[in-house]
């Protein structure tokens, strides 16, 4: 019971840490101003009228993602800015357990899964909208994808070669150990060209060319998003109220079963 409650306090500390991070989320898109491309090249000209510098502005931008030589997607063959993809073997197997009750050895069955392949790529793009278009270069942004790809292919191939779309991986010899492979999934997550998206990030000028780039570390977040600013911040909203729920219910059980271990003695 203690155990329990303190587990209880450590996950709702977790979950505390999870709802500042939407709060502070939260707090940058409404604080930051939505502008365009041309508003921002007014900024720039304006800045260097004063007397130039490093020109640096955190800005929030809403248009449709272009590429001049976009990435195609492994699995799904798609145009896209970036992907993530994933092939997974899922297997099960037999092994021996003791019975905690009755001592007795009992032979069981579980499942898992390895991942055969992982690949992760982004390139730099453009946003624009109905004043012009600005280049993107999306190291170290948060970007938000799409699911393509979610696919069960049931069967073994001993020594064989699983193929999807553009992707193929050579098995070698049977992963042996017991396991008996059920089949392979394959996902791809990607971002795609032509959709509409919201960008917050930080603008600067590179060699006389506009660019939104990586911000300094910890100053400022690089977020781009498939989903429009009213759709995030219902989001962000919509998940911060069932955090606090969770947090409430946390700390409320976790400090009942610990007051109550206490009073049991």
């Amino acid at each position: 019971m203690l155990i329990a409650g303190i587990a209880l306090l450590v996950i709702g500390a977790g979950l505390v840490l999870g709802l500042r991070a939407q709060q502070g989320k939260l707090t940058d898109i409404l604080g930051t101003e939505t502008t365009t491309v041309a508003g921002l090249q007014e900024l720039l000209r304006e800045f260097r009228e004063r007397g130039g510098g490093q020109f640096q502005y955190q800005a929030e931008l809403s248009g449709v993602i272009e590429a001049d030589r976009p990435l195609i997607s492994e699995l799904a063959g798609q145009e896209c800015v970036h992907y993530r993809m994933r092939v997974d073997r899922e297997w099960e197997e037999e092994y021996w357990e003791t019975d905690a009750r009755t001592g007795r050895r009992e032979l069981r069955t579980r499942r898992g899964c390895d991942t055969m392949a992982s690949n992760e790529r982004s390139v730099p793009f453009f946003l624009r909208d109905a004043t012009g278009a600005i280049r993107v270069d999306p190291e170290g942004a948060d970007i938000e994808t799409t699911q393509v790809v979610d696919r069960f292919e049931p069967g073994e191939h001993p020594g064989g070669q699983i193929s999807f779309g553009g992707f193929s991986l050579f098995l070698g010899s049977s992963p042996g150990g017991g396991r008996r492979t059920l089949g392979y999934r394959f996902q791809e997550w990607l971002t795609p060209v032509g959709h509409q998206a919201y960008l917050l990030g930080t603008v600067r000028d590179v060699a006389g060319e506009l660019r939104v780039c990586r911000p300094p570390e910890g100053k400022s977040r690089f977020l781009v998003s498939l989903r429009s600013e009213e759709e995030l911040v219902r989001s962000i909203r919509h998940a911060m109220t069932w955090l606090q729920v969770a947090i409430a219910i946390c700390f409320l059980f976790g400090l009942g079963l610990i007051l109550a271990r206490l009073v049991m003695g």
